[in-house]
C-alpha cells in the first residue's frame, strides 16, 4: 500500500502539501464542489438508513444492533488492510472481547447453565 494523501494536500497549490496551501490561496472547487460532496453524503446516509431499517424487520433489534457493535472491529480491520495502519495486541484483544460480547449478547454463544 502506498502513503495515504491526507484531504488538504489534494485541495491545496500542491507546492507545499500541507493545510498552508489552502490559507495560501489553494481551490478545493468552491460551491459546485461542496454541493455535490453534501449530496453524495446524503445519498449515502439514506442508502444505510434503508438499509438498516430493512435488517431490523427481518431480524429484530436485537440482533440488527450487532452492525453496531461490530464498526470498531471492521475500522480496524479496514484500516489494517486499506490504510496500511498497524494493528496493537490491544486492538486485538479489544476486537476478542467485542466479538465476544456480541455473541453472548445475541445468543449465538451461551454460557453454561449453573447447577
Amino acid at each position: 500500500m502506498g502513503r495515504v494523501i491526507p484531504v488538504h494536500a489534494l485541495c491545496g497549490s500542491g507546492v507545499r502539501g500541507d493545510s498552508a496551501d489552502l490559507a495560501a490561496g489553494g481551490d478545493c472547487g468552491g460551491v459546485p464542489v461542496a454541493l455535490a460532496v453534501v449530496a453524495r453524503a446524503k445519498r449515502a446516509a439514506a442508502l444505510a438508513f434503508v438499509l438498516f431499517f430493512r435488517l431490523l424487520a427481518e431480524v429484530g433489534a436485537s440482533r440488527a444492533v450487532t452492525v453496531t457493535f461490530l464498526i470498531p472491529v471492521f475500522g480496524v480491520l479496514w484500516g489494517s488492510l486499506f490504510l496500511g495502519e498497524t494493528v496493537s495486541t490491544p486492538m486485538l484483544v479489544g476486537g476478542a472481547v467485542i466479538v465476544l460480547g456480541t455473541a453472548l449478547a445475541t445468543g449465538v454463544l451461551r454460557l453454561p447453565a449453573r447447577r
